[in-house]
């Protein structure tokens, strides 16, 4: 997983907006909000977005507490909504954020499928 953390950290580098996106929760959740034009999504309906994708190990309790932090996101009743601003700031510069946040979505995805023979053997 720290490999993952420093190649993400040098490809967040090249994007200021990003900045504050730390986590690679963070960083799925709010793909999934700029791929889909919302500025809310419900935990269940994420979920089952992962759950089609393929992509596990989400913790969007986290993601979602973290999200909230920013300006005045809100995560209530298992439903996050980012700020207007945020959500505006993201969607204004989307042709280059969303394919920067998919850049890390597919290496993160690449490296734990690279992991996962590993894992395989250990519960053997």
């Amino acid at each position: 997983m720290q490999l993952i953390t420093i190649i993400l950290n040098n490809i967040e580098a090249e994007s200021s907006l990003l900045s504050d996106i730390t986590t690679d929760d963070e960083r799925i959740v709010l793909y999934y909000i700029l791929s889909h034009k919302v500025r809310k999504v419900s935990k269940s309906k994420i979920s089952k977005w992962l759950q089609q994708e393929e992509i596990h190990n989400v913790d969007l309790d986290n993601a979602f507490d973290l999200l909230s932090c920013l300006n005045n996101s809100d995560y209530t009743d298992d439903t996050f909504a980012l700020d207007i601003q945020s959500f505006r700031r993201y969607t204004k510069n989307d042709p280059s954020v969303l394919p920067e946040l998919k850049k890390m979505l597919m290496i993160i995805l690449k490296l734990l499928i690279a992991d996962l023979p590993i894992c395989l053997s250990l519960t053997k």
